[in-house]
């Protein structure tokens, strides 16, 4: 006859009975164990498919090692370790864990596997039950999934934009090596709603850009300065998943040179029509003053000559252009138009530190050094063997002054009549820089003062 455990675990086993039609609906695969010897009871038809088979016969925990669970070098694995076992044996409650199964074919399949203990009003152990589902597909696609984002991740590592990426809350979700170096400066922002990261970013064509981009589902480009990182930003939202990816470049540097591109065509074409200009009333005052067609030529040539020794100096440009072009300094200025004579017996000495001048002072400033030298050429220290050009200027209290001293070994006397270059260079002293010019001749050689707004000369 049974004894009296036998009769308590019939009586028991009996009123699992009604439930089993239940069972056999869920979803899952359900096993119960008797407690607490480990005896398997039942096992619902779910348990059957994913297990690729039926209810083994186990009498007590060992009787485990007949199910197919193993570890991840595909040994089986013992008994206790069972998550059904484990809750028999130290009540454990296992909820989710991850278990591998080899099915009679020899297919392996990964089960989510969860197992507690259930006991009895006085709180003694009754049954164990374990829920298990077949993950094996789900578990691929989400390896396959992360597989996919690697790939996309180290893509947009190679991008030579900057990228984050943020969810429709506006967290951002991702940013690559570039865009954690100019924008993130060190600080994790993943997981940061965007718009408290860059507050100052409210209400600025990004934030426009980036809600359309959101709301419509519309790839937006927003290009625009950003004061709180110093620079001008082009950037390309695009619709990602349930948020947007924003691909952006500093564009800073770019957007100064095409600014600086724009200045020089602008300053260019100021430029060359004052020139024409210049030349044009060059040539009508030459041809007033010249005694003769070969007169003209020489003058001519000799001042329009000048004109194409300051426009060297003082073209703009930049990067190798401006470093052909080299200062356009006072002293660059005068050795460049006194260059033609440093062959002859004179001596000649220059004595102008660092004055900067602008390109339009550059070009009168060089009309007014021609037509000196032009005449000390002529009737001056320069045609004198023994003669000495001496060459000094200075800025002070917004003063810019010029000294043009010549002295020679034969005496010489004033003109008799003032000539187009004395004109001119009055002209161009008061017209172009805004200050005078004054010129003596003495018996030992000629003087002239040339004073000048310092801050118009240097514009």
């Amino acid at each position: 006859m049974p004894d009296a455990d036998e009769r308590d675990h019939g009586a028991r086993d009996a009123l699992l009975a009604p439930c089993a039609a239940i069972l056999d609906q869920m979803p899952i695969g359900v096993a119960i164990a008797r407690a607490p010897d480990g005896a398997l009871i039942f096992q619902n038809r779910q348990a059957d498919a994913v297990l690729g088979h039926g209810r083994r016969a186990a009498d007590s925990i060992d009787g485990y090692a007949a199910y197919g669970a193993i570890d991840e070098t595909g040994a089986r694995i013992a008994p206790e370790r069972h998550p059904l076992a484990r809750a028999l044996l130290t009540g454990e409650d296992v909820r989710g864990e991850h278990l591998l199964y080899r099915r009679p074919a020899g297919d392996v399949r990964d089960l989510e596997v969860s197992a507690t203990l259930v006991r009895s009003a006085d709180s003694t152990p009754i049954y164990a039950v374990t829920t298990f589902a077949d993950v094996t597909e789900r578990l691929a696609a989400d390896r396959a999934r992360a597989e996919s984002e690697a790939r996309l991740a180290r893509v947009l590592e190679a991008t030579s934009d900057s990228v984050f990426v943020v969810d429709h809350d506006w967290r951002i979700v991702f940013l690559n090596e570039r865009a954690r170096a100019q924008i993130a400066r060190g600080a994790d922002l993943l997981g940061a709603e965007l718009w408290r990261v860059f507050p100052e970013a409210v209400g600025t064509a990004f934030w426009d850009g980036y809600q359309e981009a959101m709301a419509t589902r519309r790839s937006v480009r927003v290009e625009e300065f950003f004061e709180p990182l110093g620079m001008t930003f082009e950037a390309h939202a695009h619709p990602f998943d349930d948020g947007i990816a924003v691909f952006f470049r500093d564009v800073t540097r770019q957007r100064e040179i095409e600014a600086a591109r724009d200045a020089l065509a602008r300053e260019m074409a100021h430029r060359v029509g004052n020139l024409f200009t210049l030349i044009n009333s060059m040539v009508g005052m030459t041809a007033r003053s010249a005694g003769s067609p070969a007169d003209m030529a020489e003058a001519l040539s000799g001042r329009i000559l000048a004109l194409a020794a300051a426009h060297q100096l003082v073209r703009p440009g930049d990067g190798a252009e401006a470093a052909t072009a080299g200062p356009t300094t006072l002293a660059a200025l005068a050795g460049a138009v006194l260059a033609p004579y440093e062959a002859t017996a004179a001596a000649i000495a220059i004595d102008a530190p660092e004055l900067t001048l602008g390109p339009d002072a550059a070009t009168a400033v060089a009309l007014i050094l021609h037509e000196l030298a032009t005449n000390a050429a002529k009737y001056g220290a320069i045609a004198d063997e023994a003669g000495r050009l001496d060459i000094r200027a200075r800025a002070e209290a917004g003063v810019l002054t010029l000294e043009w001293r010549e002295t020679v070994s034969q005496p010489i006397s004033a003109p008799q009549d003032v000539g187009f270059g004395s004109t001119l260079v009055r002209a161009t002293a008061r017209g172009r820089l805004g200050g005078e010019i004054d010129m003596h001749w003495r018996p030992d050689g000629m003087t002239a003062r040339l004073t000048a707004d310092a801050a118009r000369c240097a514009r």
